[in-house]
C-alpha cells in the first residue's frame, strides 16, 4: 500500500491535496491510481464526487491532479 507524506487543505472549498512519499515511477502510477478510485469510491458513498480536473466550473477554483517528482543523474545518485 502507498504512503502518505502530507494531507491538506488548499485555497478553495472542498480542495485538498495529498502528497505520496517519493517512489520508482511505476510504482508512483499504480499508487495515484488507487488514491484517485479510493477517493470516488468514498466520495460516492457519501453522495459527492471526486474530480480530478483542472478546472470543472468557470468561476471555481479546479482540483488538477499533479505530481510531485525527483530528477537526479544515475551516476552521481
Amino acid at each position: 500500500m502507498f504512503q502518505i507524506k502530507r494531507l491538506h487543505h488548499e485555497c478553495a472549498p472542498g480542495q485538498n491535496e495529498v502528497e505520496y512519499l517519493l517512489t520508482e515511477a511505476m510504482k508512483n502510477a499504480d499508487d495515484t491510481l488507487t488514491g484517485i478510485w479510493l477517493a470516488q469510491l468514498l466520495a460516492r458513498d457519501f453522495h459527492y464526487k471526486a474530480l480530478f480536473t483542472p478546472k470543472p466550473y468557470h468561476d471555481m477554483s479546479g482540483n488538477g491532479l499533479h505530481q510531485h517528482i525527483l530528477l537526479y543523474k544515475l551516476e552521481d545518485g
